[in-house]
């Protein structure tokens, strides 16, 4: 015999159980009575004992009955319990996301838009990771990251690129500079009478594009005496008066009292922070996205490359 118990049984059963009469549990369960009295037999043929009882013209739930109802109503809030977290697993609102970020992403929105999100999505944990590009890239290619936040970052094989917000660039220079006192944007040819510090090309090679076109030369034609991974540590070694950087505007917010910034005059360029991620995207990270790019979801529309 099939001892197999399903939730219609304990459905059917617990219906009787509330209204304690056959006709009204069918009447509920949108049945006529005889097949709801079927559906009774069966089960307590598979239980082997008596869930009710004939008592005159109604019925008598047993003390059985009722222990089983009761249980089995544990069960069933169980179920709905687990049916719920499932739900919002599947719907992106519980998990985890692991994030790379280059440092100047931390002096721009990035951490207000965090913000927002952990305020929507409390049960999504995002796992922070300060990496450059190179290394997010690696690292979303590997599956070992699922969001990365890069500048200039964009035509990347089989990654998608989401502009998230762009900013203008500006020089960074010793405070004690005789540069520091011009208070007017400082000439193109007046940084590059100087020495400089920068980063490896392979590093972020977009943002040394927009630097070059910045400064008026080809990209080939720049040079650094100096070079750094982080942006922190590039700011740094200006401040140790190693010689001048051009850098993302969201710098000026790290007010090291070392360094003065002046906007470079002529520049008209705006450097992009993108989000990248692969092309099949998880709920949570869609939901991520939403807060990272201000409810903008569509990669159409970043701005062109110019080479």
């Amino acid at each position: 015999m099939d001892r197999t118990i399903t939730l219609r049984h304990i459905e059917c059963f617990r219906t009787v159980v509330e209204e304690e009469h056959m006709g009204r549990a069918a009447q509920r369960l949108h049945l006529s009575q005889p097949p709801l009295t079927r559906t009774i037999h069966e089960l307590q043929e598979r239980l082997g004992f008596a869930l009710i009882e004939k008592r005159g013209r109604g019925i008598r739930i047993t003390a059985a009955g009722r222990c089983f109802a009761e249980k089995t109503a544990e069960v069933v809030q169980s179920l709905d319990k687990a049916i719920h977290s499932a739900r919002r697993v599947a719907n992106g609102m519980v998990g985890e996301v692991r994030l790379g970020f280059v440092s100047t992403a931390l002096y721009g929105p990035l951490l207000p838009r965090l913000a927002h999100f952990r305020r929507h999505c409390p049960d999504v944990a995002v796992l922070l990771n300060e990496q450059t590009q190179t290394d997010q890239v690696a690292g979303l290619l590997a599956g070992q990251l699922d969001v990365g936040v890069a500048i200039e970052a964009r035509d990347i094989a089989s990654l998608v690129a989401i502009p998230l917000w762009d900013e203008a660039l500006s020089v960074c220079l010793p405070c004690t500079h005789p540069l520091s006192r011009q208070q007017s944007p400082i000439p193109p040819e007046a940084i590059l009478n100087e020495a400089m510090v920068g980063f490896p090309s392979e590093r972020a090679p977009g943002l040394q594009k927009k630097i070059a076109r910045a400064l008026g030369i080809e990209l080939d034609a720049l040079r650094f005496e100096q070079l750094a991974v982080q942006m922190q540590t590039v700011i740094g070694l200006v401040a140790a008066g190693y010689g001048l950087s051009v850098v993302p505007a969201s710098m000026r917010n790290l007010e090291r009292q070392e360094v003065v910034y002046r906007d470079i005059a002529g520049c008209t360029e705006r450097v992009w922070t993108y989000l990248l991620r692969p092309l099949e995207a998880v709920p949570a990270v869609t939901h991520l996205e939403r807060s990272l790019t201000g409810g903008a979801v569509d990669a159409v529309g970043a701005p062109e490359s110019r080479g």
